[in-house]
């Protein structure tokens, strides 16, 4: 072991970038993986493979990051990368994982498309699952100042510019073909401490996930706070205020605090001319 540490900081000394020579030794020292899944079976993947369009900064220790690339047809992922084509509409770009805590794990499934978004990390024993079949674009997902933080995005949701702030001992659960406009907030705990005076109790400690259910529309500039909730098939209009738990479903919800402000409504991704003009030929 000492013989192998040594070894490593002599090649560290010809590595010109201190943030690259970190990541050099925590592959050897900090017992961090990268595993790859395929029909089941995990490949490891070594320090100077590459994945096309992520960059891992793994510096904590005993995390993982498992992809599961069983979508993908090709056969020399394990030499040579990920290669990532329209067929197996995978596409990453500008996709960074960074995990400075310790004992987190990452899963991704594919397909999917992680477009200038980001996973960082800097909690202990927390963990972030991405389903198949989604696409961020301008998401930030932090974990941060807590432990056993979770957060899931389910399968086909889309994202066009989130922020999921994971604080303190908090989870994020957002369903499955959910559909999200951009500047979207999801604040998880409120990050300061409220207090009685003299008795020092905390008052504003979250009790429950935040949670989405599946087919939401959240339109832009939405906040939602800690212990939210949203039942199946709802719709939040556009910068309004989630502060509470909704249980009625088919419902659009407005306001700042939001309240439901029409009911038995439901939503499609196509617009209104291809939805009313697909609708007329349904009718005849």
């Amino acid at each position: 072991m000492k013989l192998k540490k040594i070894i490593i900081n002599i090649l560290c000394c010809f590595i010109p970038f201190k943030l690259k020579r970190k990541k050099f030794k925590s592959y050897f020292f900090n017992k961090n993986k990268i595993i790859f899944v395929k029909n089941g079976v995990e490949y490891k993947k070594r320090f100077y493979q590459r994945i096309k369009g992520i960059k891992f900064y793994l510096l904590g220790k005993n995390n993982i990051v498992k992809i599961d690339i069983s979508s993908i047809s090709n056969s020399y992922f394990l030499f040579f990368g990920i290669f990532f084509n329209k067929k197996n509409k995978i596409k990453f770009n500008n996709f960074y994982i960074d995990i400075t805590g310790g004992g987190n794990s990452v899963y991704l499934k594919t397909p999917m498309e992680a477009i200038s978004s980001c996973v960082s990390i800097s909690s202990n024993n927390s963990s972030v699952e991405l389903s198949d079949n989604i696409s961020i674009h301008n998401t930030n997902i932090v974990c941060r100042l807590g432990e056993n933080q979770f957060c899931k995005i389910g399968k086909k949701t889309t994202m066009w510019g989130s922020v999921i702030d994971v604080d303190d001992v908090s989870s994020c659960i957002i369903g499955e073909d959910c559909m999200f406009s951009n500047s979207i907030v999801f604040r998880c705990a409120d990050g300061h401490a409220i207090f009685e005076k003299g008795t020092k109790n905390i008052i504003n400690r979250n009790t429950e996930p935040l949670t989405i259910g599946n087919h939401c529309w959240v339109g832009q500039g939405v906040v939602f706070t800690k212990n939210a909730r949203l039942p199946n098939n709802s719709i939040v209009g556009m910068n309004s205020l989630v502060t509470k738990k909704f249980t009625e479903e088919y419902t659009a919800i407005a306001g700042n605090p939001a309240k439901v402000v029409k009911n038995n409504v439901e939503w499609d991704r196509m617009n209104i001319t291809w939805f009313d003009s697909q609708n007329k030929k349904n009718i005849k």
